[in-house]
């Protein structure tokens, strides 16, 4: 009798959610629902454990699970069984529906979307931050315009409410940060959550720098909990070294704290009461052919950045008394980021092309404006061994990427105007409101319109920075938009009372063609700006400060600062090293 032949074996589909597995199909793992299931009108079940699932208008319950499988409750701390008032309830319920879809931005954050709505349920200290969170959130969007910057210190009911919650979670924290705390690992968890919307919370408020200072005390936890080691690699800056988190709730934390951490060091703050900590990530490489979403995309795209932050921070501390072997070593990292960033762009290029035909609007959106972070990037890595003696002349060779920067924040404007049909994206943009945590289109716009000397590009850059107030994090259109506008300003020689050339009507509203733009002058060496800083404002009422010099870098160009007031909407302060100079020698004699 004749062998029979074996049976061939049938493929299983290994990964993606549990209806394409189902179903037998390759899934895309689009975050929260995949594309091929909303793309057929089916209903997503999620990743498991990684979450998502749902329908274009929200997610399911995955079924029963113990509270205990994402975050260990704490014996004794449980909120479970107190008693809310009507004001908490109403306000965690915006918190739950409202909050949390807007303040994860485009890309969809289980931070935001799973871990921290569980953690209050479990934890009363992060049920008191979130709803102090909430409360500053809902203030922001109930208000007629965007939140005015205003004098006024009195208070109303709901700061009263935020700053009564926000007593009582830093209150219910106390036990988590006490040497005798019972559980290590979750106690760190906890303070590291609530790290996180504190400094959500102020960045609402327009306190920028108590912000930048609770990321600061969640890197001093990062830095005493175990798989985390900060060096301090040949510096007094310490350096924070990220190893791949064991547990997928510690890889949400620290993928939220590291995002926030990338928005802070983009912005080139300055002026805080502590050395800049970098954070470096364990990098896991690119995938060989596609994205599985676009929040892989963004994730190895975030690594890439930080990447080029740490060098660009090695090479301003270490400056000109590096070695010959460290010279070849941080050239060597420079090629390797920049093979990254051009390996990530063809694994963008396959990704668009292979799901070009199902990429929802949303997805698209997204795709777009990981398309302008990776342009900025680009020049970023480019420039980031500099010598100190450099001119600004460097980013003329980038003219091509800072257009690029431009047009896809054209086409990206032109989505947020027109896609309103598709609901999520209209949930993105609409007025119901205007803050997220995850960075979006403002650093782009921002580095094209300080770095970019070819007028027309720069000012569309302006334009669309202030095309609609909106804050990202640390953020805001409207502070960038007042600083771009000074430094072009300053740079294209305008007085203070004529900035028509920076409004000017005939500058076409069409974004440049490159062939256009290479023919375009641009602004002389002689009058650009460099070590350029910023710091922002302590409040809404406060001032932003910047402090530059202009002009060639050999002649040894006096530093000059300027200030700017809030309130009264006005550079109104001007100071030069030169004239400080030449009136103490005026006075002495």
């Amino acid at each position: 009798m004749p062998p029979t032949a074996p049976k061939p074996r049938r493929l299983k589909v290994k990964s993606g959610c549990r209806t394409c597995k189902i179903r037998k199909v390759k899934c895309d793992e689009g975050r929260p629902v995949c594309d091929r299931c909303l793309s057929t009108g089916r209903v997503c079940d999620g990743y498991g454990v990684w979450g998502g699932g749902g329908n274009s208008f929200g997610s399911r319950p995955e079924g029963p699970r113990p509270r205990e499988a994402l975050f260990p409750q704490y014996q004794g701390l449980s909120p479970i069984g107190r008693k809310y008032s009507a004001a908490e309830q109403n306000c965690f319920e915006w918190f739950s529906c409202k909050a949390t879809t807007k303040l994860q931005g485009i890309f969809c954050i289980t931070f935001w979307s799973q871990l921290l709505p569980q953690a209050c349920i479990n934890e009363p200290a992060i049920m008191h931050a979130a709803l102090a969170l909430s409360s500053t959130h809902q203030k922001n969007v109930i208000s007629s315009e965007y939140a005015p910057y205003s004098a006024s210190n009195t208070l109303d009911k709901s700061d009263e409410f935020t700053l009564v919650h926000y007593s009582k979670a830093i209150q219910q924290l106390q036990p988590h940060l006490t040497p005798r705390s019972n559980n290590t690992a979750v106690s760190i968890r906890v303070a590291l959550i609530a790290c996180l919307v504190f400094a959500n919370l102020e960045y609402l408020n327009g306190r920028y720098n108590i912000g930048i200072a609770h990321l600061h005390s969640g890197l001093k936890l990062l830095g005493e909990f175990r798989g985390y080691s900060l060096l301090g690699d040949d510096t007094t800056d310490p350096v924070l070294v990220l190893k791949p988190p064991r547990d997928f709730v510690d890889e949400w934390i620290v993928d939220t704290l590291t995002k926030l951490l990338v928005q802070a060091n983009l912005h080139g703050v300055q002026g805080m009461p502590y050395p800049r900590l970098v954070v470096r990530i364990t990098s896991a490489p690119l995938p060989s052919f596609t994205f599985h979403s676009v929040t892989d995309a963004r994730q190895h795209l975030d690594q890439l950045v930080n990447d080029i932050l740490y060098l660009a921070e090695d090479n301003q501390r270490l400056g000109a008394s590096q070695s010959s072997k460290r010279e070849r070593n941080m050239a060597r990292r420079q090629a390797e980021v920049l093979t990254g960033l051009h390996t990530w762009h063809s694994t963008y290029k396959a990704s668009q092309t292979l799901m070009k035909s199902t990429l929802s609007p949303f997805t698209h959106y997204g795709y777009l404006l990981l398309l302008s972070m990776y342009y900025m990037a680009q020049i970023m890595a480019a420039v980031c061994l500099a010598p100190d003696d450099h001119t600004e002349a460097i980013y003329d060779a980038h003219t091509a990427h800072f257009l690029a920067i431009v047009r896809h924040s054209n086409e990206l404007r032109r989505l947020a105007r027109h896609e309103v049909h598709y609901n999520p994206l209209v949930q993105y943009t609409s007025k119901i409101s205007q803050s997220t945590a995850d960075m979006g289109w403002i650093p782009p716009l921002y580095y094209a319109a300080l770095k970019c000397r070819a007028r027309r590009v720069r000012l569309h850059a302006l334009r669309f920075l202030e095309f609609k107030p909106h804050k990202e994090g640390i953020w805001d259109t409207e502070l960038t938009g007042i600083v771009a506008r000074e430094v072009i300003r300053l740079e294209e020689g305008v007085d203070q009372g004529d900035m028509a050339i920076i409004t000017d009507p005939s500058v076409p509203v069409e974004v440049p063609t490159e062939e256009e733009v290479m023919a375009m002058l641009t602004v002389p060496v002689s009058r650009r700006l460099h070590d350029f800083q910023l710091r922002l404002p302590d409040n809404l009422a406060g001032k932003i400060v910047i402090t530059y010099r202009q002009g060639h870098r050999s002649s040894g160009t006096p530093l000059c600062a300027r200030e700017y007031d809030l309130v009264k909407n006005v550079w109104e302060y001007s100071w030069s090293e030169e004239r400080d100079w030449q009136s103490r020698i005026q006075r002495a004699t």
